[in-house]
């Protein structure tokens, strides 16, 4: 009798039972021979070594610090084998830990804890690898930009990895362009005088010198990829490649539909890329019309024994994580080319990998191991219930049976299937009622958080027809907000300001308050005066600009405008730093929006705050909050005013700003060491903004809005928020502004409500909140220890980034 190993049995089982089960499972294309670094992560994650429905291989970490940490000693692990191997790495925020930890380890190599790490992992190398001799590949650029540009790829890639890995001039291949040709000739504003490209003038004759000089330009930048391509495989493809996965399936630029033998190449930067690429290009009105230049997924692949690794992190990600391991190969998600080879893989965080489906199946079994609870059944019914359209009473054991997770809960069902279903039903209604029944008494002191300027407005603004009145409203605003305040922006509030306006008023300019000039935005609101209001807004902006260089007199004003107008914006290249006085004017407007907002609402200054946290900033990497700068803030003003409710922005690491993760940390960290763990009233209000969204399984508090409010906080946006009506830094994922993004959500959670409740319940309700509802907007109250769970100890972040900053002196 022959001996058959229990995993041979195993794979018997899954097998069979792909072929005669309803499920139609896939099986990955290779199975993944895991390194002594990737199996030590491996083991930490507690996942299974392949799923049956997952066609790539993936290393699951906690969070952004955990994923660099795994990158940087998983390519570590690689060079010190292959030190003359040819290597490309992805640009950005994802790979930001990467980088402070390749500088960690090298500048701490011989430290004996350091050591002790390394050789737990199998390094055990007596130094740093020798990385000189590596080549290095760029895998992609926008054009055109300026040689000099801070935000050029090509100069980030020498800053960070060139810096570090001390590899020779020699062995870079940059896409560096404007060296020589046409632009090097004329100049890049002269050929591009907008800064954009019509690539259709390669498809037909030009009309022009100016349109000559482009597909001249377009030529050699074509010419110039086609040797970019055949350098790459001169030096037999790249060995060590780290990507980065887009929202849409991509690897970085690359577009979708793009052919999976495609060779560097040059194509339009969509909207998504756009909105992306506005943060570096110094807005979106800036990204659009340019082009990308970007190696294609054949140039990848020209070594198919590589290892190749994509570095994923944010919950905003996951259905694109879905779509590449998931599903077969496909040029619609063109990272998914990955599947074909046995050294690939991704490497992301546990937010990027929640619409897996097989590992969210693992996850609701070990949590329900123990017994299913509410909160797990009403996730499960939930969500099966959106998925079919079908309101929760009438799901039936065939809709349940047609997903996993269904038919777990149908196996191990703690009641009969309707008496889930009325707890479900009845539960939704629950929090319906809870929404309806806020405020909870007359009074209460609350402290509403926001990372940004118009979070709180984003996440619950509705609320304040009540909160205003009853409630002592304390706002606490931790970022100066100057990253979100665009050039042209500046430019057109300064440019109202003509000589005679600024004689008339000079008085107020100069001389009068600030709440003075408060108050009369709160009658122009009232009146709906546009004009006035922005007449306004410049006169604020002036006076803004008046604290900052302690002008005295009309003269020292006029010429300082003239300044700015005439020769600090014209002569900077958008998206490059501002100067500090400049990035105080960006904050400071957009700190007055808020306060504008509150005015309409009676909220007086004195109980609004802008912390200026000193982790935000404009540097590549955002800091690293600390808690003698940024924690103290937050806990002497939380000791000031004793709160009975706080709210945060409960957004996680995985999520698509880190900002709002960052002021969840300081608010968590403030906690730890205040008298907040001592207070067992204290109510913790989570809410979501534009960036994220709460499943209506996630949250506990539903409170109804009106078409009325929805229009009213139209109203109040489109007056105070001038600097993000036309956003020059929007969502990827939709393309209009911030207000429009908010109600449509608010619509949208109305609508899945709808569905699990049926209309009928609205439409024919005794309570008239719920039969005018056109929105929802979605809370979750929380406990002091869930926030505790939400946010990640700040100290160990802390102490890489001061090894990160010690090493560039």
């Amino acid at each position: 009798m022959h001996k058959v190993s229990f995993y041979a049995v195993i794979g018997l089982i899954v097998a069979y039972l792909s072929l005669h089960t309803d499920c139609a499972y896939a099986h990955p294309i290779h199975q993944p021979h895991w390194t002594a670094v990737e199996n030590k992560f491996f083991i930490k994650s507690g996942r299974q070594h392949t799923y049956p429905k997952e066609y790539l291989p993936v290393i699951e970490v906690r969070n952004q610090h955990e994923l660099g940490k795994l990158t940087a000693l998983r390519f570590i692990e690689w060079v010190q084998y292959n030190p003359r191997g040819v290597v490309a790495f992805t640009s950005g925020n994802t790979p930001e830990f990467f980088v402070k930890f390749l500088d960690f380890y090298k500048n701490n190599w011989h430290k004996p804890h350091v050591m002790a790490e390394l050789h737990s992992m199998g390094i055990k190398c007596k130094n740093f690898p020798d990385t000189r001799n590596l080549k290095l590949v760029q895998i992609e650029e926008i054009y055109p930009m300026s040689e000099s540009h801070y935000k050029k790829i090509s100069n980030y890639i020498r800053r960070h990895y060139v810096k570090i890995l001390g590899i020779k001039p020699e062995n870079l291949l940059l896409m560096d362009i404007n060296s020589k040709g046409i632009i090097s000739e004329k100049g890049m504003n002269v050929v591009f005088m907008n800064g954009k490209v019509d690539l259709s003038i390669m498809q037909r004759p030009a009309n022009s010198q100016l349109e000559r000089w482009q597909q001249q330009a377009l030529k050699e930048v074509q010419e110039f990829c086609d040797l970019y391509e055949n350098k790459i495989r001169s030096w037999g493809g790249i060995d060590f490649f780290i990507g980065g996965l887009s929202y849409n399936g991509s690897i970085g630029y690359t577009e979708s539909g793009v052919s999976l033998n495609s060779k560097t190449h040059i194509h339009r930067l969509d909207y998504e890329a756009a909105a992306i690429s506005s943060k570096d290009l110094g807005g979106i009105e800036y990204a659009r019309g340019k082009i990308v230049i970007t190696i294609g997924l054949g140039t990848i692949a020209i070594n198919p024994k590589a290892v190749m690794i994509l570095m994923v992190l944010g919950e905003a990600k996951s259905t694109s994580v879905r779509n590449v391991v998931e599903k077969k190969m496909d040029p619609k998600y063109p990272a998914s080319i990955l599947q074909k080879f046995p050294n690939s893989r991704m490497y992301a965080t546990y937010g990027a990998t929640k619409l897996l489906d097989n590992r969210h199946t693992e996850d609701v079994r070990f949590k329900s191991k123990h017994g299913w609870i509410h909160q797990q059944i009403a996730e499960v019914i939930i969500e099966i219930a959106l998925a079919q359209n079908k309101e929760i009473l009438s799901l039936t054991e065939n809709d349940l049976r047609s997903y996993d997770r269904g038919c777990m809960l149908l196996e191990h069902s703690p009641k009969p299937l309707p008496s889930i279903l009325l707890d479900v039903h009845n539960g939704v209604i629950k929090k319906i009622e809870n929404g309806l029944q806020l405020p909870m008494r007359k009074f209460s002191t609350i402290i509403h958080t926001g990372p940004h300027h118009d979070d709180v407005f984003s996440g619950y603004y509705p609320l304040f027809d009540f909160l205003a009145y009853k409630y002592k409203n304390n706002f606490l605003y931790f970022t100066s907000g100057y990253n979100s305040v665009s050039d042209n922006y500046i430019l057109s509030v300064l440019n109202r300001a003509s000589d005679g306006w600024i004689d008339k008023e000079q008085s107020i300019i100069l001389h009068k308050s600030y709440e003075k000039a408060l108050q009369k935005f709160h009658g122009y609101f009232l009146r709906q005066d546009v004009e006035k209001m922005k007449m306004l807004e410049t006169t604020i902006a002036l006076k803004h600009l008046v604290s900052i260089y302690k002008i005295k007199n009309l003269y020292d004003l006029k010429h300082t405008l003239r300044w700015l107008k005439d020769e600090y914006f014209p002569n900077k290249q958008p998206g490059d730093l501002d100067v500090t006085e400049i990035k105080l004017l960006k904050g400071m407007i957009r700190e007055s929006e808020a306060d504008e907002l509150w005015s309409i609402r009676h909220i007086s200054t004195q109980n609004i705050h802008h912390l200026r946290s000193e982790f935000y900033s404009g540097s590549e990497f955002m800091k690293t909050p600390r808690y003698d700068v940024d924690v103290i803030k937050f806990i002497t003003l939380y000791n000031k005013f004793k709160p009975d409710i706080i709210t945060v922005a409960d957004d996680s690491e995985s999520a698509l700003t880190p900002t709002n993760y960052k002021v969840l940390q300081i608010i968590a960290q403030g906690s730890r060491s205040n008298k907040m763990a001592m207070n067992d009233k204290l109510q913790i209000w989570g809410y979501r903004t534009i960036w994220s969204r709460y499943k209506s399984a996630e949250a506990n508090i539903y409170v109804p809005v009106s078409e009325r409010a929805m229009e009213a906080q139209k109203r109040a946006f489109n007056a105070c928020f001038n600097t993000q009506k036309q956003s020059s830094f929007p969502s990827p994922f939709y393309n209009g502004d911030s207000v429009s993004l908010t109600t449509m959500t608010q619509r949208e959670q109305f609508k899945e409500l709808k569905i699990l409740l049926g209309e009928k319940y609205f439409a024919n309700n005794q309570v008239p909140e719920l039969r005018n509802a056109a929105g929802f907007v979605f809370l979750n109250k929380m406990s002091l220890n869930e926030l505790l769970r939400r946010a990640e100890d700040l100290q160990q972040a802390i102490n890489l980034e001061e090894s990160y900053i010690t090493s560039k002196k």
